[in-house]
């Protein structure tokens, strides 16, 4: 345990700020990171895994952020794997976590992003010995700008072209003896074929720069786009086959150009995204 440590750092060097493609994003008031605890149960006579929160105040967006322990928190940090383990989730969560030094982290389904630009979910972890702290991704990213000519649209739907495969799912994280691994975890409740993210004032998507997180995988027959208006009326595109996703990679859509709705869907085969 380390009762100390109720202070920690996380600086933007591939962290959060940072992917692959070399998108930043810095920290922003009010992110909270969660340590890993293990505490010994006497009724139980068994350890019981947990967490305990680390939230910043900034006073703007900074590339290197402190987090303090909130004061409600009663656990200490562990580090009996030979690290501690520290996890960030925006629009996903901590579904599960053990004694034995793993835990599961969920995408979400339906996700708000911030309209005029954001990253409406991720997923990063990170292992250390001392309260600094490097994070790195276990998603991947869907990149897209929305601009003054961009038709409106209000929903936007990722799914892969072969519709019995998942998006958004679990993901396994052991970090046993220190060592932090990851693998998606299928067939629990939080599978999905689809992500469906709107925008956090249910208004058109505004000009700004988006990423939708997905599961890291080789989606074989492509990615699909749904976009919808405020009509309820969709037009869609797909991707080009075999487009392979890395943690951390960013596949780049670009420019979101003209969406040419009509009353039924019109599948639309692009040549590159």
């Amino acid at each position: 345990q380390a009762d100390g440590m109720n202070v920690i750092t996380a600086t933007t060097l591939s962290t959060k700020t940072t992917t692959q493609a070399g998108v930043n994003v810095l920290w922003e008031n009010g992110d909270q990171i969660h340590l890993y605890t293990r505490t010994w149960n006497e009724g139980t006579s068994k350890y019981d895994a947990g967490w305990c929160d680390y939230t910043t105040s900034l006073d703007a967006p900074s590339a290197t952020a402190t987090f303090v322990k909130d004061e409600t928190n009663t656990k200490a940090p562990d580090m009996s794997s030979g690290k501690f383990l520290a996890v960030y989730v925006k629009g996903a969560s901590i579904v599960g976590q053990s004694r034995d030094h793993y835990c599961q982290l969920a995408l979400g389904k339906e996700i708000k992003v911030k309209n005029g630009g954001d990253f409406a979910a991720s997923v990063m972890v990170a292992a250390s010995e001392t309260p600094q702290f490097q994070f790195s991704h276990l998603v991947s990213y869907i990149k897209f700008v929305v601009d003054e000519n961009t038709t409106p649209f209000r929903k936007l739907t990722v799914s892969s072209a072969n519709p019995d495969e998942v998006v958004v799912s679990r993901i396994t994280v052991d970090f046993k003896e220190g060592n932090l691994t990851s693998v998606l975890a299928t067939g629990k409740s939080q599978d999905s074929e689809t992500v469906i993210v709107t925008t956090d004032d249910d208004a058109d998507f505004a000009p700004g720069t988006y990423y939708v997180a997905i599961n890291p995988a080789t989606y074989a027959e492509g990615l699909k786009f749904t976009f919808e208006n405020d009509k309820y009326i969709s037009y869609a595109v797909t991707t080009p086959s075999n487009v392979v996703m890395e943690a951390g990679d960013v596949a780049n859509m670009g420019t979101i150009g003209t969406l040419e709705f009509v009353e039924e869907e019109t599948p639309v085969g692009l040549g590159s995204v």
